[in-house]
């Protein structure tokens, strides 16, 4: 985006929210892709702040890191599932995204490790998380 070029409320909606996340995980607005925003996420929380910058555009390489990333999540920091229902319950449209990125584009070792987390070390109050997880990974080996 170019200095004094006349933007829509979504670009600087965005422009802004990256600029957040950016900041946060240290690298500089400038050299950010909106791929990039999302693969630089460490947490469920970062996630959605990318999520919400990127809203209308989660798709092409976009759709692809964000599918990386929660696959990656799930496998890598199964235990932050609790961050994930709490802002899936204030954002439900981050909550229905995440679930829909459990696709066939999840490698078979980050499905398999997911499959094992939701069906052997599913917490108590997550049980409908780890049902719909166990339904998408079921529809994706077909």
């Amino acid at each position: 985006m170019r200095l004094g070029r006349a933007v829509g409320n979504r670009e600087l909606a965005w422009v802004v929210t990256a600029c957040a996340l950016v900041t946060y995980v240290g690298a500089s607005a400038s050299d950010m892709a909106p791929d990039e925003v999302i693969v630089r996420a460490v947490s469920w929380s970062d996630l959605r702040l990318a999520h919400r910058a990127l809203s209308g555009r989660l798709d092409g390489v976009v759709a692809g890191a964000f599918t990386d990333k929660v696959a990656e999540l799930f496998a890598e920091r199964w235990t932050s599932l609790d961050e994930l229902a709490a802002l899936s319950s204030t954002d439900p449209t981050f909550g229905r995204d995440v679930l829909a990125a459990i696709n066939e584009a999840v490698t078979q070792d980050r499905a398999e490790v997911i499959r094992a987390n939701a069906t052997l070390h599913c917490p108590p109050g997550h049980l409908d998380i780890c049902r719909r997880l166990i339904a998408s990974l079921e529809v994706t080996r077909k």
